[in-house]
């Protein structure tokens, strides 16, 4: 009888002790992502599993992992056997079908997130996902519109994958959307420009920033061509406000020298090359608008508009290169993750446009019905 009892007990002692295990082999395995050495995470992750789990813990853990490191396909075998493991639970299932969906199983990735829906109607998380794999399927302004009015899961992987997708769907069609917030809309000059006779340096140095601040570009461009040089200016102000009228003329590849001509030593050298990253992007030159980006960013003096930084980045990453060369959207994701994190409504804004855009082609689609 001794026996009987103490063999049930040994039994649950065992088990326990390998839920210890894996427990410690998954919490080192993690340190070692965060450290970015995937190799030994990917060690301790396997030893992990060895302790032949029961619960959805590790394979969910791991195969975020493996989503994170680009390789989806080989998360989607993990997540089945985590939805396996816990049917009870949404959660293995909603990644299940955003492995699927990483992996360009479109279809498959929609009856999975289905089914996740029916299991829980009220998961923001399943809905969102849902509506990314409507994008990835070429539904993106429905898709758009439904985010909008239902709600976008917090969860800032999924909303990097979002703005991946509404970013290459904008490409061309609507400029990007912090360009609004860097310089006001262009203002109507159509009528002559009047410049008081006898106003000092300073003075019209004063005017152009007015105009440029109300989007006369045009204006502010002569004003400051008109002091450049003169040293009651101060010439790191000039440069700088002289290359953002240019950038508001949508004259490029012009903006982009006058924000690289500022100095070293100037305390606007951070601010001018972020200017001159973003002029370069805009002028379809993503390389070179990289390379600037991170320059401005090793000047250290960028707190005030960092999100602008990795979103440019992002942008930058996901451009066609010119030479044949792959997008990288895993590491534009990343950027955008950064930049979402310290603006929230940077996504919404970019649907809206995406709305705004599919509203414009619609109304371009019936007057050409009609004229016909």
């Amino acid at each position: 009888m001794l026996h009987f009892f103490l063999w049930p007990a040994s039994l649950l002692l065992f088990w326990r002790r390998d839920q210890i295990r894996c427990g410690i082999a998954l919490r080192r395995a993690q340190r070692q992502r965060l450290r970015g050495r995937r190799n030994e995470a990917e060690e301790l992750f396997e030893h992990a599993l060895s302790f032949g789990v029961t619960d959805s813990r590790a394979y969910v853990q791991y195969a975020l992992a493996l989503m994170e490191w680009g390789e989806a396909a080989k998360a989607v075998e993990l997540l089945h056997n985590a939805v396996e493991a816990d049917p009870q639970c949404p959660v293995p299932l909603i990644l299940l079908g955003l492995a699927l969906s990483d992996s360009g199983r479109q279809e498959e990735a929609g009856e999975t997130l289905r089914q996740a829906c029916e299991k829980a109607p009220a998961n923001l998380l399943a809905q969102s996902c849902l509506s990314l794999v409507q994008m990835r399927s070429g539904e993106i302004a429905p898709a758009a519109s439904d985010l909008l009015g239902r709600g976008i899961a917090d969860n800032l992987s999924l909303r990097a994958r979002l703005l991946a997708v509404v970013e290459r769907h904008l490409r061309g069609r609507q400029p990007p959307s912090p360009l609004d917030d860097l310089l006001p809309p262009r203002a109507d000059e159509t009528e002559e420009m009047e410049f008081p006779p006898g106003q000092s340096a300073r003075q019209s140095f004063r005017q152009a920033a007015k105009a440029l601040h109300k989007g006369k570009y045009t204006t502010a461009r002569a004003l400051l061509q008109a002091v450049a040089g003169d040293r009651k200016c101060n010439g790191d102000q000039v440069r700088l406000y002289l290359g953002g009228a240019y950038l508001g003329l949508g004259e490029y590849d012009q903006a982009a020298e006058r924000f690289s001509a500022m100095p070293a030593s100037s305390l606007l050298r951070g601010a001018a090359l972020f200017y001159a990253g973003v002029s370069r992007y805009l002028n379809e030159e993503p390389r070179a608008a990289l390379e600037l980006l991170d320059q401005a960013t090793e000047t250290g003096n960028v707190y005030d508009f960092e999100e602008f930084i990795h979103y440019y980045r992002g942008l930058c990453l996901l451009a066609p290169k010119g030479d044949g060369s792959a997008v990288d959207e895993l590491a534009a994701r990343r950027e955008f993750v950064q930049a979402l994190d310290i603006d929230w409504t940077l996504l919404p804004r970019r649907l809206e446009a995406v709305v705004r855009s599919s509203r414009h082609a619609g109304a371009i689609d019936r007057r050409a019905e009609t004229q016909s």
